[in-house]
């Protein structure tokens, strides 16, 4: 499964061994336990990725769309669930499960992407 998480400094992706299903019990039962809310919504999610050749692998697979973005960008929007603490919340975890070359390219890519971003702006 990949994890998106959405905050004030960006967007951050990473590799998480449990389902979605899983994943989102596991984040309901420790905001029951801490008293906070949680919301969980079906949806989909999007993120820029570099518009490399593994990119356009991507096009016609299960619960992935791709668009163009700005020069040398992808933006790729995956389906699956939003977990934040208000249903109008910007900042938030999105848990996608994918097939796992899926995740594996959507996850290099969108490292790649985060490299040329910051040599762009350094």
């Amino acid at each position: 499964m990949l994890k998106l998480m959405y905050t004030e400094a960006g967007i951050y992706i990473e590799a998480v061994e449990l389902s979605v299903e899983r994943f989102v019990g596991e984040r309901g039962a420790f905001a029951a336990s801490v008293g906070i809310n949680l919301i969980a919504e079906p949806g989909w999610a999007s993120v820029l990725v570099a518009d490399l050749p593994g990119a356009a692998s991507l096009t016609g697979q299960p619960g992935i769309a791709l668009c163009r973005a700005e020069e040398g960008f992808v933006e790729v929007s995956v389906i699956g669930v939003w977990l934040a603490s208000a249903p109008t919340s910007e900042e938030g975890v999105f848990a996608a499960e994918l097939p796992p070359e899926c995740e594996a390219r959507l996850l290099a890519l969108w490292k790649h992407g985060c490299r040329a971003e910051l040599s762009l702006t350094d």
